[in-house]
């Protein structure tokens, strides 16, 4: 409703109410007078109830006329003066990817027999308007601001009109559906949904939660050092499930799984989902983080969207910062706590979806969480590394750079250091390799580096040593 709109109504309004008020008081004055046997106040009230009665009437035609614009008389031609309407409105960051679809759905499906927009007072047609979206490299030119009149073109009888105005600078916007036949309306909706489902502009894309895509690294298998057990874990798991998903679903078993990747800071775990995301036949991937998770219903439309997307992966950063912690130990509950556990295991089907979960503290986790098959069904520990898989790491990362160095007396000196530590040792080398203008990183220098990383590593944790076994346990929970 436009200001104007509103101010004729606010004023029929006080009018209707002055005048409710003076019958009301006329009407206790009868009641005196019928006690007394005559009007002793001597107060007459019927003027003001002519004047008023006047002014109301002059109300409700100023009120037909501020709604008897060009525009809602051109809508009353199309579908008679008795049409009703509905109201939508449309997040900003789902409006680019709603009207691509909306415009294919309507070529399809409807004939457009007036397509334009009106001034503000509604008075004077003008053309509607368009905007220049960007789909990845594509740039696409839509009509974000305008009303259509259309016509189904199977069904003549079924038309209604839709009106898309944009409310918000960030492309929010309100879309109304005039419709003189509820049935026609229904119809629309019910097929655009469908479409839309079936055309999802997402699929096949890696988003985060606000569907804005993200582009992860080039990563594969071999940037990744994993032991056997870790292996085997994520075969069985994750790549061996999704090759025989068909076979699970035909045999009436889940075709859903989640995995909880657990370990202290810089040990793999988000690059571990990166390789997955990269190397699986899952085309279709959503990041969860505690930027794109705010508030209550957000995890819900995350699961709502990975179904409609599916197969599809739900990968959630460090969980435990978006309302996974025990309540016995935070003291209560938390509103995102009971989301993740309906949409991991409770009303609705995730068919086809998978979950990806990591956390720096998994024995913090609510155990309705964690300790519930269905939920998260296996645990994938990536524990600080081993003597054999540090040696690895370093002759990787070291081999990256062109550098021989013999690493065997360095294994025992990094104990305690993670992955993300390791490649930190090598970068700090190469820098001091340039420093010093040498052509190769040699052991002298990797062990200079190797001491500025022990006093990094000792600011974050002041007891740490060198060569020292850390256990697991005291790290991450």
């Amino acid at each position: 409703m436009k200001s104007e709109d509103k101010l004729h109504s606010h004023k029929h309004r006080f009018i209707w109410v002055l005048f409710k008020c003076l019958n009301m008081a006329d009407d206790y004055m009868l009641k005196i007078k019928g006690r007394m046997g005559k009007n002793q106040l001597g107060i007459d009230l019927s003027p003001l109830k002519t004047m008023f009665e006047e002014l109301l009437e002059k109300s409700i035609q100023m009120n037909k006329d501020a709604h008897s614009d060009h525009m809602t008389k051109v809508i009353e031609e199309y579908l008679g003066q008795d049409y009703d309407q509905e109201d939508y409105y449309l997040s900003g960051f789902k409006t680019k990817h709603y009207l691509r679809v909306y415009e294919q759905f309507i070529r399809e499906h409807y004939t457009t027999e007036k397509l334009m927009d009106y001034n503000y007072r509604r008075e004077a047609e003008i053309p509607p308007s368009r905007r220049v979206f960007k789909f990845g490299s594509e740039e696409v030119s839509l009509i974000f601001k305008g009303i259509y009149f259309l016509k189904d073109k199977v069904n003549e009888d079924e038309r209604l009109v839709v009106w898309i105005t944009p409310v918000s600078e960030d492309g929010a916007l309100e879309v109304n559906f005039m419709y003189e036949n509820h049935q026609h309306y229904s119809s629309f909706i019910d097929r655009f949904k469908e479409y839309f489902d079936v055309n999802h502009p997402l699929r096949g894309k890696i988003i985060d939660n606000h569907w804005n895509e993200i582009q992860t690294k080039d990563v594969d298998w071999g940037d990744i050092i994993l032991n056997p057990k870790q292996e085997k874990i994520i075969k069985r798991n994750i790549t061996q499930f999704i090759e025989n998903i068909k076979n699970y679903e035909r045999n009436r078993l889940p075709t859903s799984r989640g995995i909880l990747i657990q370990g202290p800071p810089g040990t793999g775990k988000t690059l571990l989902c990166e390789v997955i995301v990269n190397q699986t036949d899952y085309e279709s991937a959503i990041y969860v983080s505690t930027d794109t998770i705010n508030d209550v219903g957000d995890v819900k439309s995350v699961y709502k969207l990975a179904r409609k997307m599916s197969p599809c992966l739900v990968i959630v950063e460090d969980i435990d910062t978006l309302g996974g912690i025990d309540r016995t130990v935070r003291g209560g509950e938390h509103p995102l706590l009971n989301e993740f556990l309906n949409c991991l295991a409770g009303v609705g089907n995730n068919d086809g979806v998978i979950t990806l979960a990591t956390t720096n503290y998994a024995n913090h986790l609510d155990s309705a969480l964690a300790d519930r098959p269905g939920r998260f069904d296996v645990r994938l520990d990536f524990g600080l590394p081993n003597d054999e898989v540090r040696e690895h790491i370093l002759e990787k990362y070291l081999g990256e750079i062109k550098s021989n160095v013999d690493v065997s007396s360095f294994v025992k000196q990094t104990e305690g250091l993670s992955g993300a530590y390791l490649r930190e040792l090598v970068m700090t080398a190469y820098m001091i390799r340039i420093e010093e203008g040498k052509k190769k990183v040699d052991k002298a220098i990797l062990e200079e580096a190797l001491q500025d990383i022990i006093k990094l590593k000792q600011i974050s944790n002041p007891h740490f040593k060198s060569g020292k076994p850390r256990s697991n346990s005291t790290l991450y929970g």
